[in-house]
């Protein structure tokens, strides 16, 4: 989900020898415009977007073939990855072009995400914001629970986020860092309300992320 920790995470990777871009000298580069351009004309084919995630999602054969020659660009790159939110909403169409990808989760409190998209994000109702939470992370534990995969609680512990992504590198089988990922200090100062009362499913499903969550 936006606002959960994944720039953060791809940036920490990026320590690890995951490259995020295909073009050359570009290595601590984390977000592909076109892999953005291409999920939200995804989206949009099946008439919705990233903030209106549609009820069924249609890959055509134009935008598989899109997605096939994006992923080509990444030829001599060892260990590559993409990263956008919207791969929970586009994952199906992904899964075809890429059937061995190994997936990488990440999740966050509710409540913290719903500040968050408030503050950065144009989300000026609680309540949409708190239903986008539940869309993206009931399709991230779904998938979880078909095919197993570390996913990371970025939700502010003992621990600091940095070091359960060193044991994420380590489940991986990546590369020691060379050096701690930098995350934007707003996702840390954004914490939740602790008197505010979830939505019941909306609590339950945080409930069983935790439950999955690499410790």
């Amino acid at each position: 989900m936006h606002r959960s920790g994944a720039s953060f995470l791809a940036a920490a990777l990026c320590q690890s020898g995951v490259v995020f871009s295909p073009q050359s000298g570009q290595s601590s580069e984390i977000d592909n415009p076109q892999l953005i351009a291409l999920n939200e004309a995804v989206l949009a084919d099946s008439g919705g977007s990233w903030d209106q995630p549609p009820e069924r999602l249609e890959w055509s054969g134009v935008r598989l073939a899109s997605a096939r020659e994006l992923a080509e660009r990444f030829a001599g790159k060892r260990i590559w990855g993409l990263k956008d939110p919207r791969l929970l909403l586009t994952l199906e169409g992904w899964q075809q072009v890429l059937p061995t990808v190994q997936r990488v989760g990440v999740f966050r409190h509710p409540q913290a995400v719903a500040r968050s998209l408030h503050k950065h994000g144009g989300i000026r109702d609680p309540e949409q914001a708190l239903r986008l939470w539940f869309v993206y992370n009931q399709r991230l534990l779904a998938e979880f629970r078909r095919d197993p995969f570390p996913v990371l609680c970025f939700d502010q512990q003992s621990e600091a986020p940095d070091q359960r992504v060193r044991k994420l590198a380590r489940e991986l089988g990546l590369p020691r860092a060379r050096q701690t990922g930098g995350y934007d200090s707003d996702l840390l100062i954004e914490q939740p309300n602790q008197d505010s009362v979830l939505p019941p499913d909306v609590q339950s499903l945080y409930a069983s992320l935790q439950t999955i969550a690499l410790v």
